[in-house]
């Protein structure tokens, strides 16, 4: 089983220029072979510019193939840039 990442960037955030702290994390959901999302973190944030990052681990994948595809669960971490501190 190989374990997969995918990163998706969400309006301006740029990892590579702008430091960034982790806003969320958790599970999404699918059911029947990712026909349907249950779940979906993205939900539980409220930041427009942010970063998510998709894996599949061991774990996400020993469930989709023991469930034969109806489940499939997918690790998500949001990261968001972090708001600079104005100096006065």
């Amino acid at each position: 089983l190989s374990c997969t990442v995918n990163r998706e960037v969400h309006g301006d955030f740029d990892s590579s220029k702008q430091k960034s702290k982790t806003v969320a994390e958790g599970k999404d959901l699918y059911l029947f072979w990712n026909q349907l999302q249950v779940h979906n973190i993205e939900n539980e944030v409220d930041v427009e510019n942010y970063e998510k990052i998709v894996r599949r681990r061991f774990f996400d994948a020993a469930i989709y193939v023991g469930s034969l595809g109806i489940f499939s669960f997918y690790s998500v971490e949001i990261k968001a840039p972090v708001k600079e501190k104005s100096g006065r």
